[in-house]
Formats: C-alpha cells, structure tokens, sequence
C-alpha cells in the first residue's frame, strides 16, 4: 500500500472512531481532526475545481458524477447511508421508520426542517417527490431505487406512509438516494421548475450560477443540522485534468477532483498539497453479456471454463500497481467490496495463473484460443484505453485475441442497455448507499442488460429484497457474491480510484468511498 493510501485509511479510521464518539448529528458530520496542518477558522470560501459541469441540478431526473457533491450539500434525503460504516443507514429527513405491514412503510419526518425559502419542510413534500419520482416527466433517471413503491399518502404533518406492490425490505435503502423536493415547487412545475432552481433543505443553497463554468452555495443558516464551518462553495468547472491540477499548483483552488495517478504520484513531494484518496464502491468489470438473444449461440463465453480462464489470465494486482499506482485495490472475485452491504469476505479474487487459464481453454475445445471484440469508452474512467489495452496484451498470452472499439460513453451505456455488446469495459456503482443490492439486481435473468441467468441466484435476490434484517440480507447477498465469483460472471478487475490533491489550508477533509465530499466536517485555515 502506498504512502497516500496509508495516510487515507488512517484518516478514515480517524472519522469512524469520531462517528462512534460525537453522537447523531447531522448525517456524516463529526468532528475530525485537520486533514492538513495549521489552525482552522470558521468562514471562507472553499473552492473545488470539477471535472465537468453537473448534467443537471435536478438530481431526480439525471445525475453525473461532478454533481453528485453539490447534491449532497444543497438537498437532503429521507434516510442517509453511512459509507464509511457500509451503507449503514442513518436519519436524515426522516427521524424514523418502520414496516407497519407488509406493503407499508411508515416515516416518522424531522419537525425542524425549513426550505431554502424559509417555508416548513412536511410530509407533503414527501408525497409529492414519491409521485414525481414515480409517475413524473420526464421519467426519473432514478425510479429504481424505490421501483417497489406504487405510492405515499400523508398521515399527518410530519408522517409519511410509502405504499409498495409487495414486500420490500430494502425501501428505506433507497430512499438513501432519493432526494426530497419542495411541494410547491413541483406543483409550479414539477422537473422544470427543480431543474431551473431547486430549493433544497441542505446545509448549503445555491446562491451564484454561470452556466459551464462554476456553481457558488452559500451557507444555510436556518440548517436544521450542525451549521457549516465554510461560509461558500464554489464548484468550478475545469475539464482538462492538466488544467485542474495546474490551478490546484498555483492556489487558485482548494480541492481538485480526479487527479490522475502519474500527477498524484509527482504531487506527493509537495508540502503544500496532499493527495488522498480512496476505493470507490465502483467495481470495474470487463462485463459479457450471456443471456442476450443478440449474442451468438456459439460464443466460447458461454463456456464457464472460458470465462474462468480469462479471470486467471489478468494480472489484476499488475494493473492496479502499474497504471493505477496503488490507488486502489483489486476486488476479490465479486461485485461488492469490502465497504459495500454484501461483501462476501470467503472468497477470494482469481489468482493470475496464464497456465490454468491456458488448460482451461484447451480444456473448453480453444487450445488455440478464441477472438473477441471489447468496447471501451475513453474519458469515463481513469486510463481506461491503457487498461484496456494491457488487458488485451495480457489475454494475447494465453491465445485469446482481443479486439478493443472504442465508444463514447453515453452510447456505450445504450448500447449495453440494447443488449447489443458482447463483451465492455464497465464500472457497476454500489454508491452512494454501498449497499450490493444496487448492482446484484443486475444479473437476474430478467435483468436489463442481459448478463446472467441463474435459477438459484434470482430465489436469493427475491429473499434479500425481501428480507428485513440487514445481517440476514447481507448474508443471503454473499451468498449470491459466490455463484458470480464461481459461475465468472465478469473479468472482475478493481474498485475505481478516487483521488484529491488537497491544499494545505483545507482541514477535514476526508475521502469516501461515495463518490461525494462531505462538507460538514471541512474547514479553512486562517492563512
């Protein structure tokens, strides 16, 4: 593990032991020691240079990864999952809540909360994001995180029944992700009217816009939470990573997202700039499709022995000290890592053996071996042309030859979705709420991209969607970790990395394995 990555888990290990010690406050905050040196001062404005400008400020309606951060501090949602306790859920919006019968979730709401506009925050406006959510147009990008759900009455002021189809237990796990907008503002005009101004009830509001090039929020000092220590934010639009990391250099921002692995390396040495980071609960795949009616009949990846063998044919340890520098860590033969809801800490990921995938091939009718066709999408992920690259160089060695198209993202995703491609370079998202749920439900044989089809497997999915007690679910979910590791269900590579550089003024900053920053703990030194 390199020095970075020690120094981040130590910082992780100091905010879980802060967690346990601070009580409930609001969700995630706590008090951290300073990620860097010097003594911090309330106020000031942090500025965070993005690598994109947010695809929209409706988070309801679609999301990117640039914005996810700005999300987090301007909006709230019913329940919180705690990433550094594996989703642990926590209250939010909703003080409590509880399976009255076995289609019925009851919350209990905060009676604190005001909008952004000062008006009270109650159980209306919960009624009217479910029926936005659900039913609303556009159709929410995110309707399955509580795709059970058929519908929400008001009980009174401050408690919600959210009615589903059928038992599900993992209702409030979604609700994690579902962020709660105004009443008022959705009968003005519904998705409109949230994506021209949202008025949240997070702990920032959005104060300055200039369409590309940055996002300013200023203190909410009605928040019904800890107050922030920062008196702003600005999310500052720096697409080229050079460009980003030359601002960071020169003091023009404070926090740099995305650094890429060669610069954070030559970053280190710097006394005014620290580089943390983080796995991400992303799992990057090399994904086939198996169950698509596209996908010829006589593919050799139907063959478990071949997928086998291209799982002991990669050097995974080798891309991620390689390309990746250390920033992360391999996954072991599953979907869901160790910070995730699920993880499954029995197995093991496939050892690099180029002999027993070369037996396996000979073995499955392919001592010559066989060729393929993988897309990837340059861009999306970090050095994803140079991982793909170097996983076909080292598939050649076994005789399997590997054909890379590369594609833009978007029309990769769409493509997947068409269940069009055979094989792709992907990364399935277990955050924000690092529960497994999010991407077993992937590999039923009813599943959206056809991947997968296993009789046992959908029985388990069914019973963990199903099941109230989460030791009892995350138990049922390795289980199902075990017929992916052993039926190859993917190439399983590594966890994305997740890397900042970091001024020397910021104090308490901490990675996470979300993919959001967690303003509530981070203050700037008086310098």
């Amino acid at each position: 593990m390199s020095k970075t990555m020690r120094t981040g888990a130590a910082l992780l290990t100091t905010l879980v032991l802060a967690l346990t010690a601070c009580g409930t406050q609001s969700p995630g905050a706590t008090d951290t020691e300073a990620s860097q040196g010097g003594s911090p001062t309330a106020g000031g404005t942090l500025v965070v240079g993005i690598g994109g400008y947010p695809a929209s400020l409706n988070p309801n309606l679609q999301r990117s990864a640039v914005g996810y951060s700005l999300h987090r501090a301007t909006l709230d949602t019913l329940t919180f999952a705690n990433s550094l306790e594996s989703g642990k859920l926590e209250p939010s919006l909703a003080e409590s809540w509880e399976l009255i019968d076995d289609t019925t979730w009851q919350f209990k709401l905060r009676e604190d909360v005001l909008w952004h506009d000062g008006t009270p925050f109650t159980a209306d406006d919960v009624v009217a994001t479910v029926e936005l959510v659900l039913n609303g147009e556009p159709p929410a990008q995110y309707r399955n995180r509580i795709s059970s759900a058929v519908g929400a009455e008001k009980v009174d002021d401050y408690t919600v029944n959210v009615m589903t189809a059928e038992k599900s237990a993992i209702l409030p796990v979604g609700f994690a992700d579902i962020y709660i907008h105004q009443a008022a503002q959705i009968e003005d005009g519904g998705n409109d009217a949230i994506s021209a101004e949202p008025i949240g009830t997070g702990q920032f509001k959005i104060s300055e816009r200039e369409e590309g090039v940055s996002i300013t929020v200023v203190r909410n000092d009605d928040y019904w939470g800890e107050p922030a220590q920062l008196d702003a934010i600005e999310f500052r639009n720096l697409t080229e990573d050079a460009t980003r990391v030359a601002a960071l250099e020169s003091g023009e921002i404070d926090i740099a997202y995305n650094v890429p692995p060669d610069d954070a390396a030559r970053l280190e040495a710097s006394d005014d700039i620290a580089i943390m980071s983080t796995p991400l609960g992303q799992s990057m795949m090399v994904q086939w499709a198996l169950t698509s009616p596209q996908i010829p009949d006589d593919n050799p990846l139907a063959d478990v022995r071949v997928r086998q063998a291209l799982n002991y044919a990669v050097d995974k340890q080798s891309l991620v000290d390689n390309l990746l520098l250390g920033y992360t860590e391999i996954l072991q033969g599953q979907i869901v890592a160790s910070d995730g809801l699920g993880f499954n800490p029995d197995l093991d990921a496939y050892p690099f053996d180029q002999d027993q995938a070369r037996s396996l091939l000979a073995e499955a009718g392919y001592p010559d071996g066989f060729e393929f066709t993988m897309t990837n999408a340059e861009g999306r992920y970090v050095k994803s042309k140079e991982i793909g690259e170097a996983i076909a160089g080292q598939l050649a060695e076994v005789g399997v030859t590997v054909n890379i198209e590369m594609s833009e993202h978007g029309t990769m995703v769409t493509s997947a979705g068409e269940q069009t491609l055979q094989t792709y370079y992907f990364g399935w998202n277990y955050f924000p709420v690092m529960d497994g749920d999010f991407v077993v439900q992937h590999y039923t044989c009813d599943g959206r991209y056809g991947l997968f089809c296993d009789e046992e497997y959908d029985q388990l999915q069914a019973q963990q969607r199903s099941e109230p007690d989460p030791e009892i679910r995350a138990q049922i979910i390795a289980e199902m970790q075990t017929i992916l590791h052993d039926q190859a269900a993917a190439l399983f590579l590594f966890q994305a990395p997740d890397v900042f550089g970091v001024s020397s003024r910021v104090q308490g900053f901490v990675p996470t394995p979300d993919n959001m920053i967690d303003f509530r703990t981070i203050s700037l030194t008086s310098e």
